[in-house]
């Protein structure tokens, strides 16, 4: 879009460590891209700043911006001084946070975004710049709760698969993630009861569970068909899980070891949800809320109008 320049990974800065974290994630990703990063800070003085029916100083403006770009130009200095090799630009907007960045989505490769606040109430309300960002993006959204030192990039990229059309744009931007990070990629299928099924003693039996199992299983190979020919250099590694995708998730990166635990977790997007687009499906919303590790939201398909 204009005003933002192509071939550039985007990260939204606002002064805190989370987002100095989220920054040298994002140059990571850059790099991998051969790519250019872009720290983003969008500002704005609300009028609860001043109160109800007081005119906010014109200085009061004047203050903010010299505070916001010298946050930016803080954290250039300590990306540029880590990253030598990355060329590292910064742009200043004045406006609401999640509108700028969501703008940003539309033409950055990626935009990297670190989440504040307790993520029990991000993933109620998904009042965060963060979380509003990823539901609306016009591209894929890396949204970071914490960097652990010991993750390092080389480990499995995860991608959930829902089995469907829509798992396309989530699969191929984990495969160019994985090949990026030389990694290898684990598609996570989960499956539960049939809907509209009543689980009933005489009708759940392990031969009914068995025969359910290997209808998944094939569903996911399915899913697979053709995409280790686009990326001959990704081993991938199909797992099934049963139960709630993002609870079963969650509970497997508990219980893998360490070395594979994964470096990113992808899931996919429909963008507006039936509540007018406020929120982000189920287990994108509670990965965002409650994953160790980054988590990148791939919009599936465009917003209606």
């Amino acid at each position: 879009m204009s005003g933002y320049p192509d071939n550039q990974v985007v990260v939204g800065i606002d002064g805190s460590a989370c987002a100095l974290d989220a920054a040298r994630w994002a140059a990571g990703a850059a790099v991998r891209r051969r790519a250019e990063l872009t720290l983003l800070l969008a500002y704005d003085v609300s009028v609860g700043f001043a109160g109800p029916g007081v005119m906010i100083a014109p200085d009061v403006y004047t203050d903010v911006r010299h505070w916001a770009q010298q946050v930016l130009t803080d954290a250039a200095e300590a990306i540029r001084a880590q990253f030598p090799e990355l060329t590292v630009s910064t742009l200043l907007r004045r406006g609401n946070a999640a509108r700028v960045l969501i703008e940003a989505t539309g033409s950055a490769l990626l935009t990297v975004l670190g989440s504040h606040g307790d993520s029990e109430w991000t993933e109620a309300v998904l009042g965060s710049v963060a979380a509003r960002v990823a539901a609306h993006g016009r591209g894929p959204v890396v949204v970071l709760r914490d960097v652990a030192a010991d993750n390092p990039s080389n480990r499995p990229v995860w991608v959930g698969v829902e089995g469907s059309d829509l798992d396309a744009a989530p699969l191929a931007f984990a495969l160019q993630e994985a090949s990026l990070r030389q990694a290898c990629l684990v598609p996570l299928h989960c499956w539960g009861e049939e809907p509209g099924v009543i689980d009933v003693p005489y009708y759940s039996s392990e031969a009914a569970d068995q025969r359910r199992q290997e209808r998944e299983q094939r569903l996911l190979a399915e899913q697979l068909t053709g995409w280790a020919d686009k990326y001959p250099d990704v081993p991938v590694l199909p797992t099934l899980l049963h139960g709630h995708p993002a609870t079963q998730i969650l509970h497997r990166y508990q219980q893998v070891p360490l070395d594979a635990r994964p470096s990113l977790i992808v899931v996919g997007s429909r963008g507006r949800s039936a509540i007018a687009g406020l929120l982000l499906g189920s287990t994108s919303h509670t990965l965002i809320a409650h994953s160790p590790c980054p988590v990148a939201v791939v919009r599936t398909r465009p917003d209606r109008p």
